[in-house]
């Protein structure tokens, strides 16, 4: 029973915030242009500094894991080059790159993180935030990479790549926070309580506009390919990552990590990106909103058979 709880607590809060986001939406409390402008507010100053807080209030000794970086860093490419098998049986060249971004990058920041605040705290959730100097710029750049290839609209530079990449400001607050940590500035209390106000409000506020931001639209013609992209993002990948980290030793605040970083729904970045690229940009949407929607269920599974195990 006290795995059935733990696992309750990390998982429904989440979903309950979505699905009041969602019907936020539908009852008109929101549009589309307001949306829109809420989740570049919340990508360029509420994450960032949610990621900064996580990891200016840990202690920087205990929470740097480099064999949990190197691991979750070589998982990823490997579940990348893997997800390139999709071209076997999808011909379709503008829904080839959505697939394989669908099937490889998580909405890592918005749902795993709060996976782990919600089974630990906000302090030892610094292990995990410290995740995001591999993951952010690992997601980035391979999926600018995959939507690359198959883009119809021109021609990105690899200068281009990087410097998007480098620009991310997820990927500039984590190196902030730790260029102070580094340094050994104690910011002023007053900057302090301010910038824990608005980490507080980060989630929160990411969750429901991710509810509000997602669409349900002509699933229909694309039954095979959400078929695909759940089974692999929410059941293969995860299922193959955990079991492999647990062989491999990690357990509590990494295991959780893994599964942060691992059974997380598809990314809602990662439909501007399709946009940009002209790719099927309605496939990407249907691929956020089932993956998140079923990912309620798997991730309580992983969470409930890793803690019966007890290795949370």
């Amino acid at each position: 029973m006290d795995s059935f709880i733990i696992s309750l607590n990390a998982v429904l809060p989440m979903f309950i915030l979505i699905i009041a986001g969602y019907y936020i939406k539908k009852s008109k409390l929101l549009n589309e242009s307001a949306i829109l402008k809420m989740n570049r507010v919340l990508f360029m100053f509420f994450l960032p500094i949610l990621l900064f807080n996580n990891i200016y209030i840990t202690d920087l000794y205990n929470t740097v894991r480099p064999s949990l970086m190197v691991f979750v860093g070589i998982s990823i490419i490997v579940v990348w080059a893997l997800s390139w098998m999709i071209l076997i049986i999808q011909k379709n060249p503008a829904k080839r790159g959505v697939l394989i971004q669908g099937i490889f990058r998580s909405n890592f920041i918005v749902i795993g993180l709060p996976i782990v605040i919600n089974l630990y705290s906000a302090d030892m959730a610094g292990v995990t935030s410290f995740m995001a100097i591999i993951v952010i710029p690992l997601f980035n750049v391979l999926s600018s990479i995959t939507l690359e290839v198959f883009r119809s609209n021109g021609e990105k530079s690899i200068a281009s790549i990087i410097k998007n990449t480098c620009l991310n400001p997820l990927i500039i607050s984590s190196l902030l926070s730790l260029i102070i940590i580094f340094i050994g500035i104690t910011l002023p209390e007053f900057l302090e309580i301010s910038i824990d106000y608005v980490a507080n409000a980060a989630i929160p506020l990411a969750l429901l506009i991710m509810g509000a931001s997602l669409k349900i639209s002509r699933i229909n013609e694309n039954v095979s390919s959400l078929l695909v992209a759940t089974v692999g993002k929410l059941v293969i990948i995860p299922s193959i990552t955990i079991a492999i980290a647990i062989l491999v030793g990690f357990k509590g605040i990494e295991l959780a990590t893994v599964v942060a970083v691992f059974c997380s729904p598809t990314s809602v970045s990662s439909y501007p990106m399709v946009v940009n690229v002209e790719a099927d940009s309605n496939l990407a949407a249907q691929i956020i909103v089932i993956t998140t929607f079923f990912s309620s269920i798997t991730i309580f599974m992983s969470i409930f058979l890793i803690s019966t195990w007890n290795l949370l």
